[in-house]
């Protein structure tokens, strides 16, 4: 403990440098080389990410295009505040990789499927796939990982992380689908739970 003590203020200084925020004008450090330099604020930052790296919109989208389930936050007047990957227009293609299908129609589009990740719970833009051999709606979400909730017009599933976390939790420490659940909606909005999208309404 007091080779901790001893360095108190480094750790609170490193700790807390994840809540500054980019200078003013900082331009994006992903595409800032780019011909449209000057024109991509850097204003994005991920929690779920690893580097404390700030970028612009198209990079943070392109960073997360198999990421689907990250928790983003937006510096905005002075702060960081929470947005979500599907507020700046991301969408998880099922059928073809993650790959937009070519047969895409406004019917394949769910704008308000929701997903419960092992870091909480995610309102995100799915598209199904209809073509042949791609399977139905619940084959596709099986194969993205994803078990649904139904198996009759899914609009929610469970990743296969989260059920696995569950499992091995439960088993150790006795606790309550409910009380995880709870838990869940906790790291989604730990301020008002009654927010957190548990169901696509």
């Amino acid at each position: 403990m007091a080779d901790y003590t001893a360095r108190r203020g480094s750790f609170l200084d490193k700790i807390f440098a994840h809540e500054d925020g980019p200078q003013e004008q900082t331009l994006c450090s992903h595409c800032k080389p780019s011909e449209n330099e000057g024109s991509n604020p850097a204003i994005y930052h991920c929690d779920d990410c690893t580097q404390l790296t700030v970028l612009c919109k198209d990079c943070i989208l392109k960073e997360h295009l198999h990421q689907s389930y990250h928790h983003l936050r937006r510096w905005e007047l002075g702060f960081f505040k929470r947005c979500s990957l599907k507020y700046l227009g991301a969408r998880l293609y099922l059928g073809h990789h993650g790959h937009i299908c070519a047969g895409l129609t406004s019917g394949d589009i769910h704008d308000k499927f929701v997903v419960t990740d092992i870091n909480g719970i995610h309102q995100i833009t799915v598209v199904f796939c209809h073509c042949s051999g791609s399977g139905d709606r619940v084959e596709q979400l099986l194969t993205a990982s994803l078990f649904p909730a139904t198996t009759t017009q899914p609009s929610s599933a469970f990743t296969f992380n989260v059920l696995r976390h569950f499992h091995k939790m439960t088993n150790q420490t006795v606790s309550s689908a409910y009380s995880y659940f709870q838990g869940l909606r906790r790291l989604t909005n730990d301020i008002d739970t009654t927010m957190v999208p548990v169901s696509p309404m």
